[in-house]
C-alpha cells in the first residue's frame, strides 16, 4: 500500500505536474493558434499588398513606358536645341561681322561727311569764282576783240602807209621812224 500510495502520490505529483504541462501547453496551444489565426490574418494582408504591388508594378511599367517616350522626346528636344544654340552661335558670328562692316560704314560716312564739309566749303566761294572768271574771260575776250580791231587797223595803216610809200617811192630800207 504505501508503494500503491506512494504510486499514488507520485502519480499525483506527476499528475499536478502534468497538470501543469497541461495547462501550459493549452496556453501555448492558445497562443499558437491566435499566432495561426494573426499568421493567416497577415497572410491576408501579405496577398493584398502583393496585389497592390503587382498593380502597382503594372502601372510603373506604363509609367516607365511614358518615361521612356520623354526621355525620347528630351533627348530629340535637346539635338534641337543643341543646334539652336550652333544656330545661334553662328548668327551671332554673323552680327559680329554685320556690326564691323557697320561700323566701318559709320565712320567711313563720318570721313565722307566731313570730306563734303569741306567740298561745301570750298564750294561756297566758287559762285563768286565762277562770276570773277566770267568777268575775266570777258575782259579776256574784249581784249583779244580790242586786239583784232586792232591789228585790222594796224593791217589798214600799214597797206595805206605802204601805198603812201609806193606812191613817193620810199622803199622799207629808207624809212625814218619818227
Amino acid at each position: 500500500m504505501l508503494i500503491n500510495l506512494c504510486y499514488h502520490a507520485k502519480t499525483m505529483l506527476d499528475n499536478q505536474k502534468l497538470n501543469q504541462i497541461l495547462e501550459i501547453l493549452n496556453q501555448h496551444t492558445a497562443k499558437l493558434d491566435k499566432l495561426d489565426n494573426t499568421s493567416l490574418a497577415h497572410s491576408v494582408i501579405l496577398n493584398n499588398h502583393t496585389a497592390l504591388l503587382l498593380k502597382h508594378n503594372e502601372q510603373f511599367k506604363g509609367v516607365e513606358e511614358r518615361l521612356n517616350k520623354l526621355d525620347k522626346k528630351f533627348d530629340a528636344h535637346s539635338e534641337v536645341i543643341a543646334r539652336l544654340e550652333q544656330t545661334s552661335i553662328e548668327q551671332t558670328k554673323r552680327l559680329d561681322r554685320h556690326e564691323e562692316l557697320l561700323t566701318r560704314l559709320i565712320r567711313d560716312n563720318i570721313k565722307t561727311q566731313q570730306q563734303l564739309q569741306d567740298i561745301q566749303e570750298t564750294v561756297r566761294y566758287l559762285p563768286r569764282f565762277l562770276d570773277n572768271t566770267d568777268k575775266f574771260m570777258k575782259e579776256i575776250t574784249e581784249f583779244r576783240n580790242d586786239k583784232v580791231i586792232l591789228n585790222s587797223r594796224m593791217e589798214n595803216h600799214e597797206e595805206r602807209l605802204v601805198s603812201v610809200e609806193s606812191k613817193l617811192g620810199i622803199t622799207g630800207n629808207s624809212r625814218n621812224l619818227f
